[in-house]
């Protein structure tokens, strides 16, 4: 694809698609002229109060186009965008900030934070309607900073992860090449855009010139569905949590788009094999994609679950910007298989330039361009690359490695059980043996000793659970990832 960044491709298409619908909301249709229009001119208004190139701006996170113009007029002059959670309070704002050494502040009036630059987000909307003489920008070199996008980790502070102009555009193209996005495609948008799915899949319409629809979740089906049908969406981007809530509440309404969609796309979380069976069934003409990725690198892995039934623990192919190899436990090469696994390691032009004054954390993740992960897996003679878990989630029993996914996804079959997950625990005599927590549907009552012996009918001796536990309800984050490391320190 063209050498160029992605604010490039949005004024390129306001010159020949000016009319083309670039962004539509419930009550609101924004085309490619009138969205280049605002980056522009609330740029340079940007530009008047001190705002230049390699000045940190952080964005109060809102569903709304107002915050992609902010975020592309920033980016426009230069700037390096940080975006924030939705309705953080004013201390968490003052801290962050701090930390990001930074003193400006795009979001609402009604936010109070000392010492602080606020600029009033509304202002953008104003350059919707008018004519704004276009500047001369000097676009942004691709190798300088665009984002520092913070991970929402588990445990201890939330890293900020540096990307650059150069990295979104790879992204970019990979999100474009895995779900074959068109021109004439009008995705929805309901996750989060101030987090890396949303906030990307934006960056990868504006590339290809298609078309987005931002609504604020799945919770109102409603207004969810009317978005759907009012625009004629060809495609969803979703995360599991989203997905579940639908399922549960509307998932026949959710098949009636059978004829409609194109693809959903599925990210940041995995989903369980029930809910891929649900969605097979729902919706059999539509593509179904699961990506595999991180904020540090974007989609790196993308498996239409649709056309490939067979395929455990599968995460598909690797992206068209993506390379990947397998280390052990040394940091060398191997060639990894299903009996000799492997840390996957990725390497391209997606990958963040770093974490955010954090060298240490740098030097051990990111080396020689490449991302080291602690995801275990390898690559089959198929091409496809299989995932069987964290480094520390496989289970390491007397020298056998189990891998938790597989346990769960035999549990689930079960039809008493609504949710499970495996985690290691310490055993003087192998090391390490299985537990398994489960959630029980409504109306089932827990037995443990039958849980038991259905695994033992369908697993290897070694691999079942000796421990199993009850919960209402499994930890999550906001994405729907279960938080594993809380359930290992159940006692």
């Amino acid at each position: 694809m063209e050498e160029k960044i992605i604010l490039q491709h949005i004024q390129k298409m306001a010159e020949d698609h000016s009319e083309k619908e670039c962004i539509l909301e419930r009550n609101r249709v924004i085309t490619y002229r009138q969205h280049w229009n605002a980056i522009n001119g609330y740029a340079a208004m940007l530009m008047s109060k001190g705002i230049q190139t390699g000045t940190r701006v952080a964005i109060a996170a809102e569903q709304t186009s107002l915050f992609l113009i902010a975020v592309s007029a920033l980016h426009l002059v230069g700037a390096i965008v940080i975006p924030l959670e939705k309705n953080l309070p004013a201390a968490r704002i003052s801290e962050l900030m701090l930390r990001m050494e930074s003193v400006w502040l795009i979001g609402r009036r009604n936010i109070s934070v000392r010492n602080i630059n606020l600029i009033d987000i509304s202002e953008s909307e104003a350059y919707l309607e008018k004519n704004v003489l276009e500047q001369a920008h000097a676009f942004p070199l691709q190798k300088s900073l665009a984002d520092i996008l913070f991970t929402t980790g588990t445990t201890g502070e939330p890293k900020g992860i540096e990307v650059t102009h150069l990295s979104n555009k790879a992204i970019a193209e990979n999100v474009i090449d895995s779900v074959n996005l068109q021109e004439d495609d009008i995705e929805l948008i309901p996750t989060p855009i101030n987090h890396s799915l949303g906030l990307r899949r934006y960056y990868g319409a504006m590339y290809r010139g298609s078309t987005i629809g931002i609504i604020d979740g799945v919770i109102y089906a409603e207004d969810f569905f009317d978005m759907v049908k009012k625009y004629q969406m060809t495609a969803i981007t979703l995360v599991p949590a989203m997905l579940s809530i639908l399922l549960r509440f509307s998932g026949e309404k959710l098949g009636e788009l059978n004829g409609q969609l194109r693809f959903i796309q599925l990210g940041s979380a995995p989903i369980t094999e029930k809910e891929r069976n649900e969605l097979r069934r729902l919706l059999p003409d539509v593509r179904l994609y699961n990506t595999y990725g991180a904020t540090e690198s974007g989609c790196t892995c993308i498996f239409d679950f649709n056309q490939n039934h067979d395929k455990m623990f599968c995460i598909g192919r690797p992206t068209v910007n993506t390379m990947v190899s397998f280390v052990d436990d040394f940091g060398r090469v191997i060639d990894a298989s299903r009996e000799h696994l492997g840390c996957m390691v990725f390497e391209g032009p997606m990958n963040m330039s770093g974490y955010w004054r954090e060298p240490e954390l740098t030097k051990k993740i990111l080396r020689d361009g490449k991302i080291y992960t602690n995801d275990v897996g390898y690559q089959g003679k198929d091409g496809y690359i299989y995932l069987l878990g964290r480094k520390d989630d496989v289970i390491n029993s007397g020298g056998n490695k189990i891998a938790p996914l597989e346990i769960e996804e035999i549990m689930l079959k079960n039809e008493k059980i609504a949710e499970c997950v495996c985690v290691p625990v310490e055993d003087p005599v192998v090391g390490q043996i299985p537990k398994l927590f489960v959630v029980m549907k409504n109306g089932e009552v827990f037995n443990r000793q039958e849980i038991i012996i259905y695994l033992t009918e369908r697993l290897e001796f070694f691999k079942v659970p000796k421990l199993v536990e009850e919960l209402d309800v499994l930890p999550r984050a906001y994405n729907g990832k279960i938080l594993r490391r809380e359930l290992r320190e159940v006692k």
